[in-house]
């Protein structure tokens, strides 16, 4: 306990001194503002890229007259929810129901994050919200200009546009909970494709 009081004494002090001598003000003008670009687009998008291969995703780089021919080439029967028309055979759907349909998805992205290479979808990217988790494989489309630096800069941007359900995608799901074993698929899809569109 004595060793408790005596950290507790000696972080006040610090912030005492910092904030006598102005040293916390100082610190805090030297950041960038939230919501500012602190880095430039080239940067953001080596950036996302690299932390998308780290959390486990395959990567595709395409102009987007091309995405149509590589969606059906490489993911021939994929749920394709850019098209509306689709969205109502998937609608009010049971779990099972969806389990057993939505082996492979294809879902477009609103934010891009660089940081972490997650992936903004909000309820307005699919009909059920249980389909991004439950498919087997998940394909995002994200626009290189959706692309942003950090989650602050993610969170300014999606203020005031969040209308209901909304999560950030990064990677395939995995554990290593149990005895330390890596799986796949343990909260949602097994393998996640990131298509990004250029052009």
């Amino acid at each position: 306990m004595e060793a408790i009081n005596r950290s507790r004494q000696i972080i006040f002090e610090k912030i005492r001194r910092a904030t006598l001598t102005g040293g916390i003000n100082d610190g805090l003008s030297q950041q960038p503002l939230v919501g500012t670009k602190s880095e430039a687009n080239e940067t953001s998008y080596n950036r996302f890229t690299e932390s998308l291969k780290m959390a486990g995703a395959e990567i595709a780089v395409l102009n987007i007259c091309d995405i149509d021919t590589y969606i059906s080439e490489k993911f021939p029967g994929a749920i394709d929810l850019r098209n509306k028309n689709i969205w109502e055979d998937y609608k009010g759907l049971q779990p099972s129901e969806l389990a057993n349909r939505a082996e492979c998805v294809v879902i477009s992205g609103k934010i891009g994050v660089a940081e972490n290479g997650a992936i903004w979808v909000d309820d307005t990217c699919f009909p059920e919200r249980l389909l991004p988790f439950i498919a087997g494989k998940l394909i995002l489309l994200i626009g290189e200009d959706k692309i942003v630096s950090d989650m602050h800069e993610a969170y300014a941007a999606i203020s005031g546009t969040l209308s209901g359900y909304g999560v950030f995608i990064s990677g395939p799901s995995k554990t290593a909970d149990i005895e330390q074993s890596l799986v796949y698929g343990a909260h949602g899809a097994i393998s996640l494709d990131v298509v990004i569109m250029k052009g």
